[in-house]
């Protein structure tokens, strides 16, 4: 390369599209992004069968609660607002954490957690029997004109959060019913 091409190269960072934005506050973050998937991939039978005995909304307030403990008083968010709706649907069992209100870009509103009901307990000696496993946040993205504007982000177990799957509903029964049409088009896909 001749040297004067080289003195011509631009090695800045590109533009970063959300500069100027607020960024999500830590605990909210870490909480939907890392802890709370972590949690359900690590052992996702007995997450299932947390739900299904009511007992899910105590315990992800006390996970919130431990989360918090990692940041500064002043940035801990209390898990008062958090809630939990457990529900089942084509054989799997749903689980929609309403997060504590949003008020920055990238907090999630809202995680669904889909695990499949038809397969804990199965039982085969060579091969460990793992449930399927559907993790989607309904995250604040940006602000167009002037209105938030909802995206939906899915997980996988290897790489965390690793997709943006485009713009999301405004309410629980919008994230539940795309959550449902999803998950159909995975298996719709599946049976091919």
């Amino acid at each position: 390369m001749p040297s004067d091409e080289k003195e011509n190269l631009d090695f800045s960072p590109p533009e970063d599209p959300y500069a100027g934005l607020e960024r999500a506050r830590p605990q909210h973050y870490a909480f939907a992004y890392s802890v709370l998937p972590q949690f359900v991939y690590w052992d996702p039978i007995k997450f299932q069968q947390a739900s299904v005995q009511n007992e899910m909304s105590r315990i992800l307030r006390h996970l919130w609660d431990q989360v918090a403990t990692e940041f500064p008083v002043q940035d801990q968010i209390p898990s008062d607002e958090l809630q939990c709706l457990v529900d089942e649907f084509d054989g799997l069992t749903r689980v929609i954490v309403i997060m504590p209100t949003t008020k920055k870009t990238m907090e999630a509103e809202m995680l669904g957690i889909c695990i499949s009901a038809d397969k804990p307990g199965a039982f085969n000696m060579f091969k460990k029997s793992e449930p399927e496993v559907h993790i989607f946040a309904l995250e604040r993205s940006y602000e167009n004109e002037g209105q938030p504007m909802n995206m939906i982000g899915v997980f996988s177990k290897d790489r965390g959060r690793c997709g943006n799957l485009g713009q999301g509903p405004k309410d629980v029964d919008g994230f539940k019913l795309w959550i449902a049409q999803h998950i159909r088009e995975i298996k719709a896909e599946q049976k091919k």
